[in-house]
């Protein structure tokens, strides 16, 4: 058991999700080392000092649907970086807004605008959309893009379609019609409102003969082909750096997924989608695999980087046996994460892969702003303060800490401060006086090792002493 343990938290150490999600490293190009300025003021601190409101913030309810529409807004609406952030009933984004300080401020509602308190100095667009997911798309496509010749079209309850469809008509700055059966008169009045000649349907089957008028070039694409059309769009502007993968979700359910077209146009990533599984066999890491090879195989060399959006049991991990064939072979199987196995000649190279497992809209979205928007948002350089193996003459992890070391080297790499501790205690003094100023934190030990919070460790004894001294036979 302390083998497989062993294991698991040193493979462990390799996924990056913290550094993707907070530092904001997940799809920029490789940056080299450079010399630090001169100044004692680090860059982004300048920048974010001196800097006049910009950027398009679009804030909506925690609505999946609303969500799927504000990323083509935010990406179209004004100037600078989009952003986006879901709000949440019980908790204030006054204070990042505040710090974000958006030239354009577009707030989504349903019967009511999110309570945010808004800059005085923001562009502010209010819309109510209504609880028809179909009809608010047309009356946001109106009141934003007033006129576009192009649209992206989903069925509404073709959740895959949707998310695909969204992070399409982000990337072209299209607005996204959403469309019930039967109800094809509004949908081409509103692509006549906007003077659209060309639409691309995204759904499993072909939209209905006639859908849009003679007048509109229909083009038609499955969930499966708009990811690949979407990597061959970034591919002609520059490389791809990242990817993300998420199980679709039902019908009027949320979760991560939902958080993929916002990932998409901030970070240009495809989305890959998996079918919802249905039986232990479905829900295994050979689907994930899978669906993400061509994909992955589209976007290029350059590819590095994939964020799994989801937990372990949505998006599978996959198993390593270390000691195949061995009567304790169990001992040494560990889980690692999807694409990230050492790579054989016939497969992509290995990525370096993050996770974000929350199904909360508001949570994803805050922490994917805080890696987009870090410079306006955090106000300082960036710092990591990574500890690993705190107890060498005790159990100890070598491996663990050789894994840390490298995260060090690579975090260092990007320009980002470490405060590393490696093999020593990380309970009292100094350890504890760095976590103040860290916003990432990484710890690679036994969990009963990670006295990270506390003033000062519990008392521990040695494990095998109290069993051997607990009441009751032993064998």
């Amino acid at each position: 058991m302390t083998q497989r343990r062993f294991l698991f938290l040193g493979l462990l150490g390799t996924s990056l999700i913290a550094c993707t999600a907070l530092l904001g490293t997940s799809g920029d190009p490789p940056a080299a080392p450079r010399a630090t300025p001169a100044s004692t003021r680090a860059p982004e601190l300048a920048e974010a000092a001196s800097a006049t409101p910009k950027g398009t913030l679009v804030i909506c309810e925690d609505d999946p649907w609303l969500l799927a529409l504000a990323v083509p807004a935010s990406a179209h609406a004004g100037p600078g970086t989009p952003w986006v952030l879901v709000a949440e009933v019980d908790s204030s984004l006054d204070a990042e807004v505040a710090q974000l300080d958006p030239k354009v401020c577009l707030t989504l509602g349903r019967s009511q605008d999110p309570e945010v308190v808004l800059p005085p100095s923001a562009q502010a667009q209010r819309h109510l959309l209504g609880s028809d997911p179909a009809t608010g798309s047309y009356r946001l496509a109106a009141a934003v893009w007033k006129q576009s010749p192009k649209v992206v079209v989903a069925r509404v309850k073709e959740v895959a379609a949707v998310l695909q469809a969204s992070a399409l008509a982000a990337s072209e700055g299209s607005p996204l019609l959403l469309f019930t059966p039967g109800r094809a008169p509004e949908l081409r009045q509103a692509c006549a409102t906007l003077g659209a000649t060309a639409a691309t349907f995204v759904g499993t089957t072909p939209p209905p003969a006639g859908l849009l008028g003679p007048k509109v070039a229909l083009r038609h694409l499955t969930p499966e082909q708009a990811p690949l059309e979407f990597a061959k769009r970034l591919r002609a502007a520059g490389p791809v750096y990242a990817l993300s993968v998420a199980e679709t979700p039902r019908t009027n359910e949320g979760g991560p997924a939902w958080l993929g077209p916002l990932y998409a146009l901030a970070r240009r990533a495809p989305l890959v989608l998996l079918p919802t599984a249905r039986t232990a066999k479905d829900s295994g890491s050979a689907r994930v695999e899978a669906a993400v090879a061509p994909i992955a195989s589209a976007c290029g060399p350059a590819l590095r980087s994939l964020l799994v959006l989801g937990d372990e049991v949505q998006v599978s991990q996959g198993r390593l046996a270390a000691a195949p064939g061995s009567q304790d072979s169990d001992e040494f199987e560990v889980r690692v994460e999807p694409y990230s196995l050492p790579p054989s000649l016939d497969t992509i190279p290995t990525l370096g892969v993050g996770r974000i497992p929350w199904a909360s809209l508001p949570l994803g979205s805050r922490i994917l702003l805080r890696s987009i928007a870090r410079a306006r948002l955090v106000r300082a350089p960036p710092r990591a303060w990574i500890a690993a193996n705190p107890r060498p003459d005790h159990a100890p992890l070598p491996l663990c800490e050789v894994v840390a070391r490298t995260t060090a080297h690579e975090l260092a790499n990007h320009r980002v401060a470490v405060d590393g501790f490696f093999g020593e205690p990380i309970h009292a003094g100094a350890p504890q006086l760095a976590l103040l100023r860290a916003q990432l934190v990484v710890f690679e030990g036994h969990s009963n090792d990670a006295y990270v919070f506390p003033q000062q460790a519990p008392a521990t004894r040695d494990s095998l002493q109290e069993f051997l001294e607990s009441p009751g036979p032993h064998e």
